[in-house]
């Protein structure tokens, strides 16, 4: 009997996205915790959490700045990592197995330059397996570099003195919650928990004796 293959399914928007699943990318950078069913690919994971990332910036409006360029700054790193990975893949097959036509167009399009990858050609062949293991070298770099500014940046604010932590989320949850005058969890959508933070904000703003 043909098993029916199973269409993968994520989350790509903060519109339906949980809240603990976020933190979950966000934090751990498990970023299959987009996954609703199935086996999408790094790449469509990566795409989704790029999406989810600007939507999220655009929802908090003014916010914080300095949160703001953490976002942008794991944004940046989540794309160099799907890069990386997808091209050491590739490359893998190229070099080990030997040419695969489908996969060699892949990897001139991902390091945007018109190589040969011509396998009747052998010497050059290899010069151009070689110059792709450079562009993996400057890549990994770029992705130690993003990695210490998400760090710095998440150390940076002294009234924590530390990353953020799934308890700093819990906490904002406690005090929405006492807000709203029910309880909420982190089941809530991603674009709820953001309506609701400028609401808040916005309330301390006018009542500022509130927020002593």
């Amino acid at each position: 009997m043909k098993k029916t293959e199973v269409k993968s399914q994520y989350f790509a928007s903060v519109h339906k996205l949980p809240l603990s699943r976020f933190i979950d990318c966000l934090i751990d950078g498990d970023l299959s915790s987009l996954i609703i069913e199935g086996k999408p690919s790094e790449e469509e994971l990566a795409q989704a959490w790029e999406t989810i990332l600007d939507e999220y910036q655009e929802l908090l409006g003014s916010g914080d700045a300095e949160f703001k360029q953490f976002l942008s700054t794991c944004k940046e790193l989540t794309g160099l990592q799907s890069k990386y990975n997808k091209i050491a893949l590739l490359l893998n097959v190229l070099e080990n197995v030997g040419l695969v036509e489908e996969f060699a167009t892949q990897v001139r399009r991902l390091i945007n330059k018109n190589l040969k990858f011509d396998i009747k050609q052998g010497e050059q062949y290899k010069r151009d397996i070689k110059y792709c293991q450079g562009v993996l070298r400057s890549l990994h770099l770029q992705i130690s570099i993003k990695e210490k500014a998400v760090e710095a940046i998440q150390k940076s604010n002294p009234k924590k003195g530390r990353a953020m932590t799934r308890l700093d989320f819990q906490t904002i949850l406690v005090n929405l919650s006492d807000f709203s005058g029910y309880l909420l969890t982190d089941q809530i959508t991603v674009a709820d928990y953001c309506t609701r933070i400028n609401r808040y904000n916005q309330y301390i703003q006018s009542n500022p004796k509130k927020a002593k």
